[in-house]
């Protein structure tokens, strides 16, 4: 049998496909395995456990916390999808799913402040700085709580609203009315910095709601009373409320 040159180049890109295959099988094993795991814990505390003990880099960011719930949790149970192309990352789902996996990833980053104990260890997550933007979150969140009610009662609700108005370089926020879902796009290498910012999304919008109390309805004074349990419950002393 001849061989020719080719043949051998060929063999070799069939070897090297062969090589790793292997290696993606066991990726996808793993992360099939990590998905069954997080969704057989019913805490979202137990999640945040689960997730510092096998990915350790989630407890310097909290974006990176947001990011393995959304790979782990999500699209196992159909909620969410999350896909890669050309060095940009876009998370996706119906309007109310992706509302709630916001909403989700408060209670993560509260709960990985509660684990992680910054006010005793003094050791706080340093977040990285989003581009500068032309208008302030503080300014569209306020926009949205006086014109968009809803946003008031639901914080996931909240938070992809104001997402969708910011004016992030490189990052888009797009609502589908044809099928209701929401489109979050965002270069990889800011991944972390842009669900980090969630965060300050929230505290704007209990800075605006202190300011501007909305109290013709039981459901806004329901949710305060439940917030201000949360934040004495979790955040620890008084004065370190709201530590990254």
């Amino acid at each position: 049998m001849h061989i020719t040159k080719l043949n051998l180049l060929k063999g070799v890109d069939s070897m090297e496909s062969f090589n790793h295959e292997p290696e993606k099988d066991i990726e996808h094993e793993r992360k099939l395995a990590e998905q069954k795991a997080l969704l057989a814990i019913t805490t979202t505390q137990g999640q945040v456990n689960y997730i510092y003990s096998t990915h350790p880099d989630a407890k310097e960011s909290n974006g990176r916390l947001i990011y393995l719930a959304a790979i782990l949790i999500y699209p196992y149970s159909k909620r969410l999808h999350v896909s890669k192309e050309n060095g940009t990352v876009t998370i996706s789902g119906s309007f109310m799913d992706f509302s709630t996996f916001m909403k989700h990833a408060l209670s993560l980053t509260r709960l990985g402040r509660y684990l992680r104990q910054p006010s005793k260890t003094g050791e706080t997550i340093q977040p990285k700085k989003l581009p500068a933007r032309p208008v302030s979150t503080k300014k569209i969140v306020a926009e949205v709580l006086e014109n968009y009610h809803p946003a008031r009662y639901a914080e996931g609700i909240l938070i992809e609203s104001v997402l969708r108005r910011e004016d992030i370089p490189g990052v888009s926020c797009v609502y589908s009315p044809e099928n209701q879902s929401i489109s979050l796009t965002m270069p990889e290498n800011m991944i972390d910095s842009v669900l980090a910012h969630i965060e300050s999304i929230s505290r704007a919008s209990r800075e605006y709601r202190q300011q501007h109390p909305f109290t013709e309805s039981h459901v806004a004074i329901d949710r305060e009373a439940q917030e201000e349990y949360s934040r004495m419950y979790w955040a620890g002393r008084e004065e370190d409320k709201y530590p990254s």
